[in-house]
């Protein structure tokens, strides 16, 4: 364990600009890896401003802090000394935390705070490793910019004299020299006036004497001015501190920290590692010693509100495998304190009945290996970056369709990595689970890298190919993916669910392409729903959409989108949720319900003969049979901005096309309470409709049922009315009708969904 002290003396507070000094405790999360990939290795700076230094009530009157309200921001500069790219970064108050990525490197960090314009304070960290796989912690102290053209601070003071005392108050610097004008006789009653003081450190003093020859007050009180700050001290003497005589000389003194492993508490050994597997029943507990330490915070990581206040702290048994960084803050006689303890999280053992994957070796195994059974129970215990040539686990039969050599077991990701190297060979579809059939994925997380598929290949899955009745639970990927039929998670799901996952890799191809899953397809016999998933990245294709390019007889519940959707190609259907929603058979349904987008939607495509471009800032269009969007948004740009004049051209706020089934059923799509914000072209809720009797597309909408343009008299809420949906209610996102955190406020902002913190 290495504890890290920033126990207070004359300098040493953490204040931020409250006791002196700023202390800005950097905490360092590098990549757990470097890989052989395009992008440079990097690692992530969390600086946290310890603002912990407010006075206690005990003494708190002993050590005079600058007002830091008038700091206007912190400008961090990461300068290379050895590898890595210099980098900067500003902090505006009130914020504490600022999240930086540097590329591997050495590098020096200037911090300086800045008021007006002026600099006013200052520190530097020479030295500053960033690793690929490391993590460490620095702080920094800012102390006061000094010399020609720095502005004064103000020392405001306001004492009280009891009658019959005469009392003086001194301020001299630290080293004991008396400042100009810093002698000053004190009447009896109210004592208010300020003085300029230049940037740095000094000791305050107040003597009294009274008629009966007994003295009060106090020395070396420590008074902090910066540059255009003031630093203000109140205290009201009387009779009775008479009796008391002088206070005494500030306490100095360090934050010590104690260790219980389920026994008796013991002093930190400082020279020795701390670690503890991942979901043990026994962690520790640290706490602080001594009943006159005050105003206790912890933090954890790059937290920047405490996550346990009081003397003791345990850390939670499921912190995620890595290095952690605990901040303990306290107060004492009005000076702050802080420890900085670090410990490591390593990976569980192996739980019963699991096989442990630790490389591509062990991951080819699976299925090939009669140790490595297709129905087996995996769990991944590293990082694996996979290279060279790579055949996705599992088979499909002659028509496409899981075959006995699917795999059918549980793969648990363990928050580990599956990383695409740079020289990965890719001959046909592509996945790493080429095959499943009531398999059971979760903590699977696809690292960045990228994957192009070539030649004949079709199909491409960040995690899966084809799965059938299977489950995707808390996966991600973050790869750049290209092909023909893409989707980020899983390329084609009938049956089974994909829940809590998200993309953020850029996802490119020629048909069905979606940030979550290209195709998801459902019937009588297979219930397939996408849930609580989210799309950042961007998505390029002929039917797109931020989470999925085809919905057919499937459902989205509670997802939304923030990136950039384009549909491609003659025709393209672009969508911010789903690009087409429905199927081609007669009975094809699909259902959007809860779900908003705030990316940008567009296509730039020339119309030609022939062509149809179609989008919606939630669907692009809906093929035939029944469709329903419920209780949806849209608060991103839906736009056209290609050229030419022929072909099929609709664009609309939440659809841009639905179809009518040919049947004659009259209920062809349903849209209920859906709003959109007028950006980009849409002129209606909807761009086009077919209506029951007929059976050419509409050359404007024939109708915008259910769709209502945002404004203060037009907002979600529940009801029966037109407008209103009980799927706009709000509650802990558990069910039907409690999917939403709140729902904003018109200028104000958006519904939010409740399980997005």
């Amino acid at each position: 364990m290495h504890v890290h002290s920033l126990g207070m003396k004359a300098k040493g507070l953490i204040g931020a600009l409250v006791g002196g000094a700023v202390a800005l405790v950097a905490l360092l999360g590098a990549c757990s890896h470097e890989i052989d990939s395009p992008e440079p290795a990097t690692g992530k700076v969390a600086v946290r401003l310890a603002l912990a230094g407010t006075p206690g009530s005990e003494g708190a009157e002993r050590t005079v802090f600058p007002d830091i309200s008038g700091i206007d921001e912190y400008a961090l500069v990461f300068t290379s000394t050895s590898g890595g790219k210099g980098h900067s970064e500003t902090v505006n108050p009130p914020a504490s935390t600022a999240n930086v990525t540097l590329e591997v490197g050495t590098y020096t960090l200037t911090v300086t705070a800045r008021k007006g314009g002026a600099d006013i304070a200052e520190g530097t960290k020479t030295g500053l490793v960033i690793t690929s796989g490391g993590t460490t912690s620095e702080s920094i102290t800012l102390e006061p910019k000094t010399g020609t053209g720095v502005a004064n601070g103000t020392f405001s003071y306001n004492v009280t004299v009891p009658a019959g005392a005469s009392a003086t108050l001194t301020i001299t610097t630290s080293t004991g020299e008396t400042v100009s004008g810093g002698t000053i006789t004190l009447s009896v009653g109210a004592n208010n006036s300020t003085m300029s003081l230049p940037p740095g450190e000094y000791r305050l003093a107040v003597s009294l004497t009274n008629t009966d020859g007994k003295t009060a007050g106090f020395t070396n009180q420590v008074v902090y001015s910066y540059s255009t700050l003031t630093s203000a001290f109140t205290r009201v003497f009387a009779d009775e501190d008479f009796e008391k005589g002088p206070d005494p000389d500030p306490e100095t003194g360090s934050l010590d920290l104690t260790i219980a492993f389920g026994q008796d508490p013991i002093p930190f050994n400082n020279t020795n590692d701390l670690s503890f597997e991942q979901g043990a029943e026994t962690t520790f507990t640290l706490t602080v010693t001594g009943s006159e330490f005050s105003a206790i915070n912890w933090y954890l990581d790059e937290e920047a509100t405490a996550v346990a206040t009081g003397a003791s702290y345990t850390p939670a048994n499921n912190l995620s495998v890595k290095k952690h960084l605990v901040t303990v803050t306290a107060v004492k006689n009005g000076k702050s304190y802080s420890e900085i303890v670090d410990f490591t999280v390593t990976a569980p053992a192996v739980p019963a009945g699991y096989i442990a994957i630790d490389s591509m070796a062990t991951l080819a195994k699976i299925g090939v290996d009669n140790d490595y059974p297709l129905d087996g129970q995996y769990i991944q215990t590293a990082d694996i970056t996979i290279s060279g040539a790579w055949t996705p686990i599992g088979t499909l039969d002659a028509s496409g369709n899981p075959d006995d050599g699917a795999f059918s077991g549980t793969f648990d990701g363990n928050e580990f990595k599956i990383i695409p190297g740079s020289d990965i060979e890719v001959s046909y579809d592509f996945a790493i689970f080429n095959s499943m059939k009531g398999a059971s994925i979760k903590d699977v997380h696809i690292g960045a890298g990228s994957i192009t598929l070539m030649g004949e290949a079709y199909s491409l899955g960040g995690i899966g190919n084809t799965a059938v009745n299977t489950d995707f639970i808390d996966c991600s990927n973050a790869a750049t993916l290209t092909g023909q039929s893409v989707g980020g998670i899983c390329n084609y799901i009938m049956g089974g669910s994909i829940i809590n996952c998200k993309n953020t890799g850029t996802i490119t191809g020629s048909s069905q392409i979606g940030g979550i899953c290209s195709s998801a397809y459902g019937d009588s016999s297979h219930t397939t729903v996408i849930q609580s998933c989210y799309n950042e990245g961007s998505i390029i294709g002929s039917s797109s959409g931020g989470i999925a390019g085809l919905v057919s007889s499937a459902a989205i519940i509670a997802c939304y989108n923030t990136g950039a959707v384009t549909g491609a190609g003659k025709s393209n259907y672009a969508g911010g949720i789903a690009g087409t929603l429905g199927g081609a058979a007669n009975n094809g349904t699909g259902y959007i319900t809860a779900c908003y987008n705030e990316g940008t939607v567009s296509s730039n495509e020339t119309r030609q003969s022939g062509g149809k471009i179609y989008l919606g800032g939630i669907n692009g269009r809906s093929l035939n049979g029944y469709v329903a969007v419920t209780a949806c948004y849209n608060a991103g740009t839906v736009s056209y901005t290609g050229t030419g004049d022929e072909g099929n051209l609709y664009i609309g706020g939440i659809g841009g096309y639905y179809a009518e089934n040919p049947t004659g059923t009259t209920k062809f799509a349903e849209i209920t309470a859906c709003y959109w914000k007028a950006e980009g072209n849409p002129a209606n809720g909807i761009g086009a409709k077919r209506d029951a009797q007929n059976t050419t597309e509409a050359a404007a909408p024939a109708s915008n049922t259910g769709t209502f343009k945002f404004a203060d008299n037009a907002w979600p809420t529940t009801g029966a009315s037109e407008g209103q949906s009980a799927e706009w209610g709000t509650g802990d996102g558990s069910g039907s009708g409690k999917y939403w955190k709140d729902l904003g406020s018109y200028n104000g902002s958006y519904p939010q969904l409740a399980w997005v913190k």
